[in-house]
């Protein structure tokens, strides 16, 4: 029986637009994180675009679901009330559908989400310094220790915060008890901190005690090479 109230009408309408919305936003947010994973697992190049445009349809995507839930809740509501107007079974066996749909988009919002976050915010431990580079390139949190010739633990951090904000954090570990006591004193557990823009990290940063360190960077391990520095000149 075809439906006569506006109000059913007028919420049935927004939940097939927003349902429409999350739809596409969703499909193309997943087809975006699946080709720049792509190029970068087999380039290394930097995809600064596939951020942006995941941020951008994340969003849309969001207000979709939201929307749609919004829209269903209220379509159920208006049903409710007009019960005694429509007929009894169109409205569960409709529910019933719309609820398959809502709870399915919603398992599907999440892997989408659950992959973002995993393949940007989690960090991956790599084992050597390229990797890690490649990574700060690419965008994405990574982590790495290793131990230089001088036998100084160093632990390089890549962090990227939800704005697409990316941080690099340098820690000095450990000195070897073979240094002299003021080397020792100077970078043992002492830790700087840059800024940087995808696509231009500066790999001296990791490959380079001294070089790489600009005025991008802040930190006590930043103030106290350049101490080290003066003192070896």
């Amino acid at each position: 029986m075809e439906n006569k109230n506006p109000k059913i009408d007028k919420w049935e309408r927004l939940t097939k637009r927003f349902g429409l919305l999350w739809g596409i936003a969703t499909i193309a947010l997943i087809v975006v994180a699946l080709v720049a994973n792509q190029i970068v697992t087999t380039t290394h190049a930097t995809q600064s675009w596939a951020i942006a445009a995941s941020i951008i349809l994340g969003a849309v995507s969001a207000t979709g679901i939201f929307g749609l839930v919004f829209s269903s809740v209220a379509l159920f509501i208006v049903k409710r009330r007009a019960r005694k107007e429509v007929s009894e079974n169109a409205a569960p066996a409709r529910w019933h559908i719309r609820k398959v749909t809502l709870f399915t988009g919603i398992i599907l919002l999440l892997a989408v989400i659950g992959f973002y976050t995993f393949n940007y915010f989690v960090p991956k431990n790599c084992n050597y310094a390229d990797c890690l580079v490649f990574a700060a390139n690419d965008g994405k949190a990574a982590n790495f220790q290793s131990t230089d010739k001088a036998g100084i633990e160093w632990s390089y951090q890549i962090k990227r915060d939800f704005f697409g904000n990316h941080t690099f954090v340098k820690t000095a570990l450990r000195v070897d008890d073979t240094e002299p006591q003021f080397i020792k004193e100077l970078l043992q557990g002492k830790s700087l901190t840059c800024t940087y823009e995808v696509g231009a990290f500066d790999k001296r940063l990791v490959t380079s005690l001294f070089y790489g360190i600009g005025d991008n960077c802040s930190g006590e391990l930043k103030e106290n090479l350049g101490q080290l520095l003066f003192l070896l000149q």
